[in-house]
């Protein structure tokens, strides 16, 4: 028997795949991405990956491979609590976790938050850029850190 149209799942691509693609983060923005996903997943226990595409080495077959990567998940962790933090109860929070660790996509991010059209890009950049700013891996002279009374 054949599945109808309604049964069929469409298969899209990931919200962020879909804003590298477009252009829409910048190298800063992709790497607090790739970041905020690895201590996301070090949090959980699961092994912590990065994108190919940002050339960061998940395993060092060198003497102090183990340490490094210990501190690292170290690292991760404590940088993901502070932005957590920081960000708990804000819409940059809200649209970092439905696109970037949900995969949800972005128009179904601002109909489920009632979120004006294109507004969930924003938040979501807000968010990244604050880690971002976190981690010290920001262009020269800008200031992403977000204020909550700003």
């Amino acid at each position: 028997m054949a599945p109808s149209a309604g049964m069929l799942a469409r298969m899209t691509e990931a919200p962020l795949t879909r804003l590298k693609r477009r252009g829409v983060l910048n190298v800063w923005e992709q790497t607090a991405a790739d970041d905020i996903t690895a201590g996301y997943h070090a949090i959980a226990g699961q092994r912590m990956a990065h994108d190919p595409a940002l050339g960061i080495a998940s395993a060092c077959p060198c003497p102090d491979g183990a340490e490094r990567a210990a501190v690292g998940r170290l690292d991760a962790v404590a940088k993901y609590r502070e932005w957590y933090a920081d960000l708990r109860g804000t819409e940059a929070l809200a649209a970092v976790t439905a696109i970037l660790l949900n995969e949800q996509g972005i128009r179904a991010t601002e109909r489920a938050e009632g979120w004006r059209n294109g507004s969930a890009t924003g938040y979501l950049l807000t968010g990244l850029r604050h880690f971002a700013a976190i981690r010290g891996n920001t262009p020269r002279g800008v200031k992403w850190r977000y204020a909550k009374n700003a």
